[in-house]
């Protein structure tokens, strides 16, 4: 019989996981058990979530000094949860005490300002992950020089919508933190291609960069990320009008690993480009949005080189139709979003095509479509893992298309039928009966909806939110039963 396998044999590697998952609390009371235990919870790191938690600045502070040699992440807030409260004493108190913090989150801390960065930069020259995302008053160029400098394995930064902050800083990047890997700058209006172009020359493992509403970017820092970065996976130009099928075209034939691009309203892509970008065959989320210049042609050529798509966003870009659902129906069967709205040549035949070959999809939005009640019962039949659906505009749609949804799509979550003027009560009650997931419902001009329906609503779902904006038969008292179950009640007449 073997010997018993004793508790001193366990290496202390085996205790990591176990401890990484503990609380601050027990974390503190584990290591007064013995020695050992002391040594191992020294060597764990721990991250700190403050966000969404109602705690003062001082609070948090002396929470995080208490494990100074543990805290390697601090998550103060972010764009869900901003705070004005924090301030340069709030985050020099923690960078202070804890040398070995790897990232920080000060998003949306709208009074934090460069000294803070520059005491980060001073204490914490292990940190891999900065995001000031949103302190646009006193966040700039001399607080990410100040990071730069001072951290050299800084890996991502993100600093949206802080319009001080310009290419002098980011310059600093690319000359000091060679393994620079992502950056966010959407909303940084002065930065330009003379940082990005740098960042990519000296810092190879460069894998994202987001700059939406950046109009200084043009086709010069698409070539230098092709030229230089391999292994770029994430791209986000929305709102650059400057870059073009020059740079797309460039991004396709040699960033193979890419993974999400966006360039909604860049009017300069054409089906060039996509044909281009079909040599990405590893590209799981495309959003094309508005693009004018992009026809049924080069989503074509796109669907047969992309087949991994999850997630694509054609709206608005009106020379969409049939044409484009079927090249995706027969190349990208695993999609789980599609936005179409707004691509008025699409009617039933292409929703039937589309049900046929995207049947893992759980979002969906065609509003303005020509459908009609047919199509509907073929995409519900095909389409049961749909959580989100969007008909805004279908005028064609009635109470028996609906219930076709209720028969079958069981976990719908969300529903907009925003002037659907032919949906009745009678939809309301299929609606209660069939999906009892539904959480948010959309009926903005829906005017044969009355009181009647939307007692049923109360009494048989548990909505979060609903719009009955110009519903006139819509009375109060059955507003307030849904506003008594916690529901919120749009109705702002816009």
């Amino acid at each position: 019989m073997s010997k018993p396998f004793a508790f001193a044999d366990f290496p202390d590697a085996a205790f990591w996981p176990v401890v990484e998952r503990l609380s601050p609390r027990d974390i503190l009371s584990l290591r007064r058990v013995n020695k050992r235990f002391y040594n191992i919870v020294t060597t764990v790191a721990i991250s700190v979530d403050f966000r969404n938690v109602p705690y003062t600045p001082d609070i948090i502070v002396k929470a995080v000094n208490r494990f100074p040699t543990l805290v390697q992440d601090v998550f103060l807030s972010d764009e869900e949860c901003s705070r004005s409260d924090f301030h340069d004493i709030h985050v020099i108190g923690i960078a202070e005490k804890c040398s070995r913090l790897r990232s920080i989150s000060i998003a949306c801390c709208t009074a934090v300002t460069d000294a803070a960065l520059a005491t980060l930069a001073q204490y914490c020259r292990e940190i891999q992950s900065v995001n000031v995302d949103h302190c646009r008053l006193w966040i700039s160029g001399e607080g990410i020089t100040a990071l730069a400098q001072g951290c050299p394995k800084l890996a991502e930064l993100r600093c949206m919508n802080c319009p001080n902050v310009t290419d002098v800083g980011l310059l600093e990047i690319a000359h000091h933190c060679s393994g620079f890997m992502e950056l966010a700058i959407s909303g940084c209006f002065n930065i330009s291609d003379a940082s990005i172009v740098e960042i990519a020359k000296n810092c190879p493992r460069l894998r994202g960069i987001y700059c939406t509403e950046c109009p200084l970017i043009t086709d010069q820092s698409l070539l230098a990320i092709a030229e230089n970065c391999a292994d770029f996976r994430s791209l986000n130009v929305h709102r650059c009008p400057e870059v073009s099928d020059v740079g797309f075209c460039a991004i396709g034939d040699r960033c193979k690993e890419l993974r999400y691009l966006n360039v909604q309203k860049c009017q300069l892509i054409t089906n060039n480009g996509l044909q281009h970008l079909a040599k990405c065959n590893q590209l799981e989320a495309l959003y094309l949005s508005g693009s004018q210049s992009v026809t049924e042609k080069g989503l074509e050529d796109l669907a047969k080189g992309c087949p991994n798509l999850l997630t694509l966003h054609i709206d608005n870009c009106f020379f969409m139709g049939n044409r484009a659902l079927a090249a995706i129906s027969d190349n990208c069967h695993d999609l789980t979003a599609l936005n179409a709205t707004n691509c008025s040549q699409i009617d039933d035949d292409g929703l039937l095509t589309l049900a046929q070959g995207c049947t893992k999809l759980t979002m969906l939005d065609i509003g303005y479509a020509h459908i009609t009640d047919s199509a509907i019962n073929e995409l519900s039949r095909g389409l049961t893992q749909l959580k989100k659906l969007y008909l805004s505009s279908c005028p064609l749609l009635t109470d028996d298309g609906i219930g076709q949804l209720a028969e079958h799509c069981h976990d719908l979550e969300t529903l907009v039928l925003y002037r659907c003027q032919q949906i009745t009560d009678v939809a309301l009650l299929l609606l209660c009966k069939g999906c009892p997931n539904l959480q948010e419902l959309g009926l903005r001009y829906c005017k044969e909806i009355t009181d009647i329906g939307i007692t049923y609503l109360a009494q048989f779902l548990e909505l979060k939110i609903i719009d009955l904006g110009f519903c006139p038969h819509v009375k109060q008292k059955a507003i307030h039963q849904l506003r008594d179950q916690g529901c919120e009640v749009i109705l702002q007449q816009k």
